[in-house]
């Protein structure tokens, strides 16, 4: 029980972040939404999908062989001088994505071929910055949850969430500068983190830089990259597919029902980061391990419908009562449940990546996202000019399960670990039906109504779960 009250600490201290994150979506989409418009989340948006390539290109995913390999030296001169390399790769690569970015950018607008809803001056340049200030202050940040600080980096993650937020307020509402003014307050907030952390980095590691260390790192993380990359082609795809055939206010209803919908992969990334160290530093025996994986695997698929069920029953009042005007839309609620179907399967399935990392086969991640991407990339191409925007969500929706299929499928072929997918499914179907009957049992869609089903529903599946699934035994078996 001590390892699933450590897990548990871990995970809530690690979501402290989310929570936050939560908060935000709640309380401040309103306010922003009030005062950005469409076209305004429109650049943010795109913004993203700069921010998410070009993060992904400057670290490699090297952060993963951080996770891997740092605990796993016999001195600490040796894990000084692997982290020394990775820090230098990282610094030296991201300044040099930064500088690319700037000077394509600024050929491309030159000769008439940059996007012109978003200027090159001030977003891509600023986003280019932060793109090379983030990767160094990440760093840190790796470091900490390779120690298994959750602490540290929770009380770092609710600093940042607060000085970007009250920063982003100030810029928008009291000086009206629009999308800039949430990109100005991510600039201000990583230049005052870029400082300290490079001085906390800078004790932890030597300035040396090891061939062979880079070497052993790229062959444990060069095939989760380039899954990495195929997940945010997977991911942005449809923003630059949308961005040809409708115009820019469109991408800004698709970000705004991401923004919601992304609250329930912001939770599985606190349960993650207490996770992975957690099974990569472990000194079982492999039968050990693998009974534990699928405990904490099956209990997740639980909470993650539970969190789902709350969403769905959460996301219409919200939408229709809380947000701005303009994005008061039957769309934006259909495309945000389609997103929140995505990112159920999104949180789960990194269990049989993880099945699939532990065995060293992670060329087989590789394969499956790549082949996933190529579908869903095709499948926007051809629904998105037939069906509008509406298509990009459902198509990430689909996408996601196939991924997940997908990613089982693998890991019971390659390794050991055993893994039931039909549980996903059979939990899932169970989420489905509470909240239909939630639906037809409170008809009523006046906003007291559509609160009061939020609870209802949540806490009878709940009940279900617990009379249906043996839960005391999955807990114990997490020793």
């Amino acid at each position: 029980m001590k390892k699933v009250i450590f897990l548990i600490n871990s995970s809530l201290l690690y979501s402290i972040p989310t929570a936050l994150a939560i908060t935000s979506a709640i309380v401040l989409l309103p306010i922003y939404t009030r005062y950005l418009q469409p076209e305004d989340y429109g650049i943010l948006a795109v913004l993203a999908v700069l921010s998410g390539l070009g993060l992904s290109f400057s670290s490699w995913n090297t952060d993963a062989s951080i996770y891997r390999f740092s605990n796993h030296f016999e001195t600490k001169q040796e894990k000084k001088e692997f982290l020394g390399t990775i820090y230098i790769f990282k610094f030296t690569l991201s300044l040099v994505i930064a500088s690319l970015i700037v000077c394509l950018g600024a050929t491309l607008y030159h000769f008439g071929y940059g996007y012109e809803d978003v200027p090159f001056t001030p977003f891509i340049v600023t986003q280019a910055i932060i793109i090379f200030l983030s990767t160094c202050t990440g760093f840190q940040l790796i470091l900490w949850i390779s120690e298994e600080k959750p602490k540290a980096n929770a009380y770092v993650q609710v600093i940042s969430f607060f000085l970007i937020n009250l920063s982003a307020l100030i810029f928008i509402i009291f000086f009206n500068e629009g999308a800039w003014g949430k990109i100005k307050a991510l600039l201000v907030t990583e230049s005052i983190l870029f400082f300290i952390f490079t001085y906390l980095s800078l004790k932890k590691i030597s300035l040396t830089f090891s061939l062979n260390y880079l070497k052993k790192s790229f062959r444990f993380c060069l095939p989760l990259f380039f899954s990495q990359l195929a997940n945010l082609l997977l991911k942005y795809s449809d923003r630059i597919i949308l961005a040809f055939y409708l115009d820019i206010s469109k991408i800004g209803f698709l970000h705004v029902a991401d923004s919601l919908s992304r609250s329930l992969e912001s939770v599985w990334r606190g349960a993650e980061k207490a996770v992975m160290p957690y099974v990569f530093n472990s000194t079982e025996d492999e039968e050990t391990v693998n009974k534990t994986l699928s405990a904490l695997y099956e209990l997740w698929v639980m909470v993650a419908c539970i969190i789902l069920i709350s969403f769905a029953l959460t996301v219409k009042p919200f939408i229709f009562n809380i947000l701005g005007e303009s994005y008061r839309d039957q769309e934006v609620y259909i495309a945000s449940l389609l997103l929140a179907l995505a990112y159920f399967f999104s949180i789960v399935y990194p269990f049989f990546t993880l099945a699939l990392a532990i065995a060293e086969k992670t060329n087989l991640i590789l394969q499956v996202t790549l082949t996933v991407t190529i579908l869903n990339i095709s499948l926007n191409i051809i629904l998105i000019p037939l069906y509008g925007w509406l298509a990009a969500p459902f198509t990430t929706a689909f996408s996601s399960f196939v991924l997940a299929f997908l990613f089982w499928l693998q890991a019971k072929r390659a390794t050991s670990i055993r893994l039931n997918f039909l549980f996903i499914l059979y939990c899932f179907s169970m989420s489905i039906g509470i909240f239909l009957l939630t639906e037809s049992l409170i008809p009523n869609t006046s906003l007291i109504y559509e609160l009061i089903k939020i609870p209802f529903g949540a806490l009878l599946l709940i009940i279900i779960f617990y009379f249906v699934f043996d839960i005391k035994k999955r807990v114990l078996q997490i020793n």
